[in-house]
C-alpha cells in the first residue's frame, strides 16, 4: 500500500513487506540523532566547567535547559528503540490484567505539554467504568509514544490535543483529535488501515516523516496490535481525529473522587 505524502509528491512506501534493511536503516538514523543530543550535552557541560569564562545566571540556565531537553530526548528514543527491537524479536511478554483506562490515559499524557511548547492538552475522563484486560505499562507507553509521534511528525507541533474516553456496552473508546501537521495524517492513515499486520515503515525520502516520529509510531503500533487494540479514522474528519477501541472486562472500576 502506498499513501501519498501530503508534503511531498513522492509516495511514502507503507507496504507490509518493508525489509529488515529499512528497519535497521531507521535505527541507524535515530542513532545518529542520539549522537547529536549527546554532543549537545557534552558541549553544554564543557562550557559550564570552563573556568576561564564567568557565565551569568541566564546563560547557566540556558545550558541547563539544553542538557535537560537532550537527556529527555535520549531517554525517550532509547526506550522506543528497546521496545521496537523487543517486539521485532518476539521478546516482548505482555502481562494482561484488569486495568483502569482513565488512569492509564492520565499517566500517558503526563509531560506532553512540556515536550511541545504551546500545546494545550484537554483530557475528558469518566470517574468510573469497567476495567480493560490490557498490559498497564505497555499500553501507557504505547499511548505516550503514539501522541509524541503525532506531535513531532511535522515541522510545527499542534497547539491543541483533545482526548476523551467513553465506555460503551462492549468496550472503551478513546477519541483523539487535534490540529496535527499534515504529515501526521500519513501515520494515522496507516494505523487505521491494517492493525493486524506488521507495521510498515515510511521511507526516508525528502519531505517524509522524521525518524523519531516513525520509530515511535512503529513501537506504539506494535504494542497496540499485540493487545488487539483497534484504531479507526472517520472519513473527512476535521480537525484530524481517530478512535482507539479497547474491549473491557467484566470488572468495574471507580475513582476515589467518585466513590
Amino acid at each position: 500500500m502506498n499513501i501519498e505524502d501530503p508534503i511531498s509528491s513522492e509516495p511514502l512506501n507503507l507496504s507490509p513487506d518493508s525489509s529488515d534493511t529499512e528497519l535497521w536503516s531507521l535505527y541507524a538514523d535515530v542513532s545518529q540523532r542520539l549522537q547529536v543530543s549527546s554532543a549537545s550535552i557534552k558541549a553544554a557541560i564543557t562550557s559550564l566547567l570552563d573556568n576561564s569564562i564567568i557565565w551569568d545566571r541566564s546563560a547557566q540556565r540556558e545550558f541547563m535547559q539544553t542538557i535537560d531537553k537532550s537527556i529527555d530526548h535520549i531517554s525517550g528514543m532509547m526506550a522506543a528503540m528497546t521496545l521496537a527491537m523487543q517486539s521485532e524479536g518476539s521478546i516482548l511478554r505482555l502481562g494482561l490484567e484488569p486495568s483502569s483506562i482513565p488512569e492509564i490515559l492520565f499517566r500517558a499524557v503526563d509531560g506532553l505539554e512540556k515536550s511541545a511548547p504551546g500545546l494545550a492538552v484537554t483530557l475528558a475522563l469518566p470517574g468510573e467504568g469497567r476495567l480493560a484486560l490490557v498490559d498497564y505499562d505497555y499500553l501507557r507507553m504505547a499511548l505516550k509514544l503514539l501522541f509524541e509521534a503525532l506531535i513531532s511528525a511535522g515541522n510545527a507541533p499542534p497547539t491543541t490535543l483533545r482526548i476523551r474516553a467513553e465506555q460503551t456496552a462492549a468496550d472503551w473508546q478513546i477519541h483523539v483529535e487535534g490540529d496535527f501537521a499534515r504529515a501526521a495524517t500519513v501515520l494515522i492513515a496507516w494505523l487505521g488501515s491494517e492493525t493486524t499486520q506488521p507495521l510498515p515503515l515510511a521511507s526516508g525520502a525528502p519531505g517524509g516523516i522524521p525518524a523519531e516520529a516513525r520509530l515511535k509510531a512503529f513501537t506504539a503500533a506494535r504494542l497496540l496490535r499485540q493487545q488487539r487494540i483497534a484504531l479507526s479514522v472517520p472519513e473527512g474528519a476535521t480537525p484530524i481525529s481517530f478512535t482507539l477501541t479497547i474491549p473491557h472486562s467484566g470488572e468495574r472500576w471507580k475513582s476515589a473522587a467518585s466513590s
